[in-house]
């Protein structure tokens, strides 16, 4: 569940500088010699030549416990130090900047430091390298079949703009809502390299069925919501019954084949979506979460933490602090004002309300259930009790990804957060199963 429960790298985008130099123009030898001398040095933690080089305001704000924090902590999310070579340099009235690239054993990142005419760094920066993807059509798509077409669920000032994908030709399709995982998502939920919305949306319409994505309001209406106070009824319900009131007008949508297409998040409401609206005909779980979310969250850091190569004290302290937080929340022992993953308690509360699967049992149309083989976020166990709970109902189908981790796209080796930042489509096969599944007769 990607903002809630992907931890984010703080230290890689913290800044920790102290000035901008002015306008730059061509760097010295010397100057060059100074940033290398300095990189070389800290990442070889030798802290006496690393402050030999620094302006005297620099060197006052930032002394070695500080630097040797900075180096753990990087360790500490990136893996042990590799390597570093210079990427860059550019000087302007005699100031340079110039960038170092450094590589850890899970990432790399860029030094940037300013250096003054007299060799000496005023500034320093940390800067997480930005990548330009492609988004390239998955080779399952072919684009002659289908169009799109831009669409506003609601009015200009609290609507949602979205994409209905529609096959080509006359008639009414089979049709399907997409439902977004937790956090602030784009109708694509784009993350990295990665837009399995639009994979999804585009791969069913190349086989018969319409599709309706639109942006989350808290990625393109926030002002709307009020952090503090927000549930998933505010968050996503709401939106959801009006995308779905929107679709049945919708001259092209089959009302007799209308399902909803959970996931994540998305995926543990749909059970309840389907309860508010009758007219929801049936419901697909990607990725679904049995237990309570922030149950999941405690699993999600201790996992995390297991792949550290380090554990400080200061991270052993914020562990524990998180986890501290969930068994209050589970609890309901935590003060409703109170905030955890970005989200306040009593949003925790409302979900504890509702509960997937008995919600699930009480439905009697189609339900299909996919689970990630490679899936840190949602373990195992989490589907394991689904198919323990509604293995023996008529009404329920199960699909399992073996190599596939939360986003649904294949993947080769461990379960791991760097999983993300590789390009890929959703798989092959579920677009297939989930396009069949779609289209069948109820």
């Amino acid at each position: 569940m990607k903002d809630f429960f992907f931890l984010r790298r703080s230290l890689w985008t913290t800044v920790m500088a102290l000035c901008l130099a002015p306008n730059l123009s061509a760097q010295t030898d010397f100057q060059k010699g100074t940033a290398g001398i300095f990189v070389d040095a800290l990442t070889h933690r030798d802290w006496n030549r690393a402050t030999s080089v620094l302006h005297f305001e620099l060197f006052q704000r930032m002394d070695t416990k500080k630097w040797q924090d900075m180096m753990n902590g990087l360790e500490a999310q990136g893996g042990r130090y590799q390597r570093h070579e210079y990427f860059s340099g550019d000087v302007h009235n005699g100031d340079a900047t110039i960038v170092y690239r450094v590589h850890f054993a899970k990432d790399s990142l860029d030094f940037r430091m300013v250096i003054d005419s007299l060799s000496l760094i005023e500034g320093f920066w940390l800067d997480e390298i930005k990548h330009t993807y492609a988004f390239r059509l998955p080779p399952y798509v072919r684009d002659a079949t289908y169009q799109e077409e831009m669409v506003m669920i609601g009015d200009s000032a609290t609507g949602l703009p979205g994409t209905i994908t529609k096959p080509n030709g006359p008639g009414q399709f089979a049709t399907a809502l997409l439902l977004h995982d937790s956090g602030p998502q784009d109708r694509d939920e784009t993350i990295f390299g990665n837009k399995p919305f639009r994979d999804i949306a585009i791969g069913l319409a190349t086989r018969g069925v319409l599709v309706l994505r639109y942006d989350k309001r808290t990625y393109s209406k926030p002002q709307t919501i009020n952090p503090k106070t927000v549930t998933v009824k505010e968050e996503v319900l709401d939106d959801a019954l009006n995308a779905l009131r929107f679709l049945r007008s919708f001259k092209d949508v089959d009302t007799l084949r209308l399902s909803v297409v959970g996931h994540g998040l998305g995926a543990m409401l749909a059970p309840q979506l389907a309860h508010l609206d009758p007219g929801v005909k049936g419901i697909a779980m990607l990725g679904a979460a049995a237990r309570p979310l922030e149950t999941l969250a405690g699993d999600q850091i201790r996992f995390l933490v297991s792949l550290r190569d380090t554990l400080f004290p200061k991270d052993n302290e914020l562990l524990e602090s998180q986890l501290h937080a969930i068994a209050g929340i589970e609890m309901e022992k935590s003060p409703s004002g109170d905030m955890f993953m970005n989200a306040p308690i009593s949003y925790y509360y409302d979900l504890h309300k509702r509960k997937s699967v008995d919600l699930a049992k009480q439905l009697g149309i189609p339900i299909f259930i996919v689970q990630g083989g490679k899936d840190f976020q949602i373990p195992m166990k989490d589907y394991e009790q689904w198919k323990t709970d509604l293995g023996g109902k008529s009404n329920v189908r199960f699909h399992f990804c073996e190599n596939c981790f939360h986003l649904f796209l294949p993947i080769n080796g461990a379960m791991s957060p760097e999983n993300y930042k590789k390009e890929g489509y959703v798989d092959f096969d579920l677009i297939q199963e989930l396009a069949k599944w779609c289209k069948r007769k109820w």
